[in-house]
């Protein structure tokens, strides 16, 4: 595993390692009942292909969230929280630490870990889901990476050929919650930076990051392609915290819980 080592302190450190720079993250928090929303969509690039990528960190352990529910949510779509209503991909402790994608018709993915991969609230983690079910190896159609690594133990092979991806680019977008997708109340405890959808390409997590050292860092992204509902979150204005810089102009037009305050220099790149 690609470690992703984070103490450098300060732009110019920083910019000797580092030839792109994030330069901050907007932290979450499950009390403010922080999340961002997008409901007006446009017409998909591609319901067969598609690509996140951010980055994440926690702020205190998994296990220590101010509810009976352990559950951290990453992002989530749909309109109910009933069969074939909802989609939501989430960070989870229970006996393990271990993350989730739930998906209607995608049946439920989980993949069990115990070394504490994602629970670590000092590492930042970048997250790629590559999705492309036009693959004619089931394994091939539903992949999942962790700083550059592909993860293992995930049950991918409910993903069917050619079978559409269920709500998450058809709906609504949420990141940090479940509620408006009618679902949990559930929300998170963390920090996102570099927030990216690509609508259509399947890219695998050198499109976005690259290894240096004993690290794995962020890369330019510059030449996606991100097709018609990508977007490209930098948390940069803070006037602005749910702005697209993809050249869409799929600004998130709600924004709950969050301030300019929750807009902080720590980032894969900066320290806190």
């Amino acid at each position: 595993m690609v470690a992703n080592e984070k103490w450098f302190t300060g732009s110019g450190a920083s910019a000797d390692f580092y030839s792109y720079q994030i330069e901050q993250s907007c932290r979450f928090e499950f009390s403010d009942n922080s999340y961002l929303f997008k409901s007006s969509l446009g017409t998909p690039t591609s319901l067969k292909k598609g690509t996140w990528s951010y980055w994440f960190k926690l702020h205190g352990r998994l296990d220590t969230k101010t509810t009976s529910s352990p559950e951290h949510v990453h992002f989530a779509s749909g309109t109910s929280g009933g069969a074939g209503g909802y989609m939501f991909f989430e960070t989870q402790h229970h006996s393990s630490n271990y993350m989730k994608l739930n998906a209607s018709n995608l049946h439920n993915l989980d993949a069990g870990r115990s070394d504490g991969r994602y629970a670590d609230p000092s590492a930042w983690y970048h997250m790629v889901i590559k999705f492309d079910s036009t693959q004619s190896t089931q394994s091939d159609r539903l992949i999942f990476y962790v700083n550059g690594q592909q993860l293992t133990g995930f049950t991918t092979s409910n993903v069917g050929l050619n079978e559409d991806l269920i709500q998450w680019n058809t709906n609504n977008f949420i990141i940090g919650a479940k509620q408006p997708a009618g679902h949990a109340v559930d929300g998170t405890d963390m920090y996102f930076a570099e927030f990216i959808w690509v609508d259509g390409t399947a890219y695998t997590p050198t499109q976005f990051g690259e290894s240096k050292g004993n690290s794995w860092i962020p890369k330019d992204p510059s030449g996606t392609v991100f097709g018609n509902n990508g977007f490209h979150l930098k948390f940069e204005d803070t006037s602005n915290l749910g702005n697209d810089s993809s050249g869409n102009n799929n600004d998130f037009g709600t924004v709950n819980g969050l301030s300019a305050s929750n807009v902080v220099i720590d980032s894969p790149t900066f320290g806190s």
